[in-house]
């Protein structure tokens, strides 16, 4: 079990839907390997206030493995020793010699402080070898962690245009450019303008 390189780092829009907080990689080695239990944790300084709606541990491809409400207080209390190990209401097997990128996506609340972090974690990887029809325990001895994500507030910007300069008007002219401006928002997140 490894983090991805394409697990995600930088920003959290505030009140943000879908986050993912992390990216994992499991590598199915020798045979194929279904995946039943793992302990999934929220570290950083955000709270179960921080985040809304369900906490969801996902296949790349879509599909739900395990949901749990986010205001659940065991997700945030900092324990990856696995005293918090859940069962997935789907088990997946990974075929052998394949990796299975799994993601933990939660919803950013409206009330999330600026400047909160949150780093998802997974240990405790309880699986069943298909073949040999053993049982075993995938990082176990301390978490994989994704990159540390920063709450930040949605902003915009608008500014001149200052490409298109001063110029001169004809009288009785039609589509005259009388004003060009740049409207920009920061990394955050997007936003909808509805009016001016």
């Amino acid at each position: 079990v490894n983090k991805s390189g394409s697990s995600p780092s930088g920003i959290i829009g505030i009140g943000q839907s879908n986050v993912t907080l992390a990216t994992f990689e499991l590598n199915a080695q020798g045979e194929d390997i279904q995946i039943q239990r793992a302990d999934i944790a929220i570290t950083g300084t955000s709270a179960a206030t921080d985040f809304a709606g369900t906490v969801k541990l996902m296949t790349d491809a879509g599909a739900t493995l395990y949901s749990v409400a986010a205001s659940t207080a065991s997700l945030y209390d900092d324990d990856t020793a696995g005293n918090d190990v859940v069962t997935f209401s789907t088990y997946y097997t990974i075929p052998a010699g394949t990796i299975l990128k799994l993601k933990l996506v939660a919803d950013a609340s409206s009330t999330i402080t600026g400047t909160d972090t949150a780093i998802g974690n997974i240990s405790d990887i309880y699986f069943k070898r298909m073949t040999t029809n053993t049982y075993g325990t995938a990082s176990a001895a301390t978490a994989v962690a994704g990159n540390t994500l920063t709450a930040s507030a949605a902003t915009l910007t608008v500014v001149n245009n200052a490409s298109e300069g001063n110029g001169t008007v004809i009288e009785g002219g039609s589509n005259i450019l009388l004003g060009s401006y740049l409207l920009q928002t920061s990394s955050a997140e997007g936003v909808n303008v509805s009016s001016i």
